[in-house]
């Protein structure tokens, strides 16, 4: 079964939201290492707390983190110690999915069998949504002067996109990144109940 996250977003910069994140470890034990910062991989928040702060020209002292949900509890006790640290939680919501799009074109056969590895991987609860491709897989043609055109004789092109629960997107996305001819979007997220509503 797939872990839930949640997306935590802290009013400062990302060494310093490291550091106050840091002080938990002890209290976080093995799931702190699943901790995911946005900035560093490439995520893209879609709160509605980024859009206000953006418009205050404020979205660039803000770090988007994702947390397995059971390390929430232990954030939320801790927000008055992060509020006088200046590094305060301004908000936190459950993500219920993750996606990113990718697409590509090839004509060599080892890229593309490398792609239909990728396209085929089999992660807990990952969904392969929208995908479409075509494979041309034809002799040089010749054209009207009966030469042999430069086109190549084999071409693979495609596009999708996967959705699905953070730690597998995270590691489809990662295994994706070492395929050069795959061309890959942002990870973007869907946000769902504020853990923060009611909590003041």
């Amino acid at each position: 079964m797939a872990t839930p996250y949640v997306e935590v977003v802290f009013e400062c910069d990302l060494p310093r939201c490291e550091q106050a994140l840091g002080t938990l470890r002890a209290k976080l034990g093995e799931a702190a290492e699943r901790v995911v910062f946005s900035e560093k991989l490439g995520i893209q928040g879609e709160s509605r707390v980024h859009r206000v702060l953006e418009k205050l020209h404020l979205a660039g002292n803000e770090t988007h983190v994702l947390v397995p949900g059971e390390t929430w509890p232990a954030l939320e006790v801790a927000r008055d110690t992060f509020a006088k640290a200046d590094t305060p939680i301004v908000a936190a919501h459950d993500v219920v999915e993750t996606g990113f799009s990718f697409r590509f074109t090839t004509s060599s056969r080892e890229h593309g069998e490398r792609i239909r590895r990728i396209v085929q991987t089999d992660a807990t609860g990952v969904r392969l949504e929208n995908f479409e491709s075509a494979v041309s897989d034809q002799p040089h043609e010749k054209d009207l002067t009966g030469r042999y055109t430069a086109s190549h004789d084999y071409v693979y092109t495609g596009s999708g996109r996967f959705v699905g629960p953070v730690e597998s997107l995270v590691a489809i996305h990662r295994m994706a990144e070492d395929e050069p001819l795959l061309e890959l979007s942002e990870i973007g997220i869907v946000l769902g109940r504020d853990r923060l509503r009611g909590a003041e």
